[in-house]
């Protein structure tokens, strides 16, 4: 059994807070890691469905942009999200909901650690990175989780609904591969 099995297990049991109480599944991280993790903020009605991590049309749209834009192969991806836990339709996760489930984040990082962090959305963003600053003015810019470089940009669902903010996420995917390029040297 890996790390990642133990902790999937232990998520798939838990109960601590209120999403667990509407959950059809816990929705886990999928893929091999190594070069790229992508965190997004939470699952989706198709990743709940699926029960694949950043599944449906935003894998599609975060495939496109690793394989496209950054130019790697999804064998040295791992895809999460903050959340394990789809929360109702009308709601975002409450920071309590966030905390509760940050330790299962935690652990698939130490497990794979990654090269790089890319985070899609505020909430991934700000709580793996411990702030509150808003995501349009920290989107691109190089953070850190421990020792590991966090490029934060904005989620695919945010695209599709502001496409003009395409050309600042192809920027900070560009700045993505470099720096893996760069720790490749």
């Amino acid at each position: 059994c890996t790390p990642l099995d133990t902790l999937k297990n232990m998520a798939t049991s838990c109960h601590l807070c209120t999403l667990s109480k509407g959950r059809p599944q816990v929705v886990f991280g999928r893929g091999f890691g190594g070069s790229l993790m992508i965190i997004g903020d939470w699952p989706s009605q198709e990743d709940d469905r699926s029960g694949l991590s950043l599944g449906g049309k935003t894998g599609e749209s975060v495939v496109a942009m690793v394989e496209q834009v950054i130019g790697i192969s999804m064998n040295d991806v791992y895809l999460t999200t903050l959340v394990k836990c789809k929360p109702a339709l009308t709601n975002n996760p409450t920071s309590t909901e966030w905390e509760q489930c940050f330790p299962y984040l935690e652990g698939e990082i130490d497990a794979l650690s990654p090269r790089l962090i890319l985070t899609l959305g505020e909430a991934a963003f700000q709580t793996l990175c411990h702030t509150s600053a808003p995501l349009s003015s920290q989107r691109g810019v190089l953070h850190h989780y421990k020792t590991i470089p966090v490029i934060p940009t904005y989620h695919p669902t945010f695209l599709a609904r502001n496409p003009s903010e395409k050309v600042k996420v192809k920027e900070d995917l560009l700045k993505v591969k470099a720096l893996l390029q760069g720790s490749a040297q």
